[in-house]
């Protein structure tokens, strides 16, 4: 099934000090501009969504175990294929989380929820493992609280904007999309968030996660 031609964009970064794992995360950005051919993402653009995506993990909730090192941009054709040259923004510092040691392992996370106006089937909704955060869970049900949920939120909402509004193109297009090759190939506009309470397992973190295990020798 034909892909809708899009930019997958990639963030990417180590955890731990000194860095001992990698991790990852991805959206997607729609080409089609207003009026004109498809929008072609530059060098620049990449430089100031890397910017936006650091500027994201200081502004609190990451802790300094969390280093973004890159963003990738790959253009995707219609057989879901990269197309062209990967544009690469390599952070000469790397940038992270500044909120002292993580509450949980990696592998636990939140997840932000992307939601369009398309109420269901291919395009309405898809996902955003976040890095690693440090927000505790709450002792009587073994969530984050409201509170700090919503405040993560919020943080997320607004790189979302700061996403969609690049140079040059803050007309609303090329902006942050779920993309689906069902039924043809759809793509939409993400137009609102979900996050919930509760910590998602990310099993690629935790199958990277090497485990060092201990034997009792006698006792028994």
């Amino acid at each position: 099934m034909p892909w809708p031609t899009h930019y997958l964009i990639t963030f990417r970064g180590t955890l731990g000090n000194p860095p001992i794992e990698i991790w990852s995360t991805s959206l997607r950005l729609s080409r089609q501009l207003a009026g004109t051919s498809d929008y072609d993402l530059d060098q620049g653009d990449l430089d100031d969504l890397a910017n936006d995506f650091g500027g994201f993990l200081e502004a609190g909730f990451f802790g300094s175990e969390v280093k973004f090192t890159e963003a990738r941009a790959y253009k995707i054709g219609a057989d879901g294929r990269t197309v062209g040259d990967v544009l690469y923004s390599v952070l000469a510092t790397p940038r992270g989380g500044v909120a002292g040691a993580p509450a949980h392992p990696w592998q636990c996370t939140p997840v932000l929820s992307f939601r369009t106006n398309v109420q269901r089937g291919p395009a309405s909704r898809g996902r955003m493992y976040l890095p690693p955060v440090r927000i505790p869970v709450d002792a009587g049900d073994g969530k984050m609280s409201s509170a700090a949920r919503d405040a993560l939120l919020e943080q997320c909402r607004q790189f979302i904007v700061d996403a969609n509004n690049r140079p040059g193109i803050e007309d609303g297009t090329g902006n942050v999309s779920v993309v689906s090759p069902r039924a043809g190939g759809k793509i939409a506009d993400v137009n609102r968030l979900r996050m919930g309470r509760v910590f998602d397992t990310m099993r690629s973190r935790r199958n990277a996660l090497l485990e060092d295990y201990a034997d009792t020798q006698s006792g028994l």
